[in-house]
């Protein structure tokens, strides 16, 4: 629900904020169940003392144990004989690669859009902002523009990304 904020937030170029979704964080809700029992018999249970910084050391590492989120610029062209429409057909019949928000679909001369798509840089997905630039001559240009995947950054990620997005797209639709 909070991503036409942050797109919304982002366009304003301020300065970006990203988030990272992680449905293995819905796990955590069910221990709700067991903390609403110890509340109910919380006074037959025997007291525990610790000293503070036991709990403290271990809250510390479960807030610095969080997902990492990194980004690459790449500002790499690609031409296409085919006609801009055509291409974003073939794109949206590729499996596995999916437009983050389907109502931004490219319809005018010049369009951003995000893709995403399973990648090897982290075992997870990667997602490319891409532009898709019409012609003159009835031809596209696709820009792979930057890069946002969950993990740390490393020095050869650029590399990396636009070997998965020609491997997952360009490879794919006709290149």
């Amino acid at each position: 629900m909070s991503q036409t904020f942050i797109d919304g937030w982002n366009a304003l170029n301020l300065f970006s904020i990203s988030r990272v979704v992680d449905y293995t964080d819905l796990y955590a809700l069910s221990i709700l169940p067991l903390g609403y029992y110890l509340e109910r018999i919380k006074l037959q249970l025997k007291t525990i003392r610790t000293r503070p910084i036991i709990p403290i050391v271990v809250t510390a590492f479960a807030f610095c144990a969080t997902s990492y989120s990194s980004h690459v610029e790449v500002d790499k062209p690609y031409s296409f004989k085919s006609p801009k429409d055509s291409l974003i057909n073939r794109i949206q019949r590729l499996d596995s690669v999916y437009f983050v928000n389907q109502n931004q679909l490219p319809t005018a001369n010049i369009d951003t859009v995000l893709l995403s798509f399973p990648n090897e840089v982290c075992q997870g997905t990667v997602d490319v902002k891409v532009t898709f630039e019409k012609q003159k001559d009835s031809s596209t240009t696709v820009t792979l523009l930057n890069a946002r995947y969950d993990c740390p950054k490393e020095d050869n990620d650029q590399e990396k990304i636009i070997a998965a997005f020609e491997e997952m797209i360009i490879k794919r639709i006709g290149f």
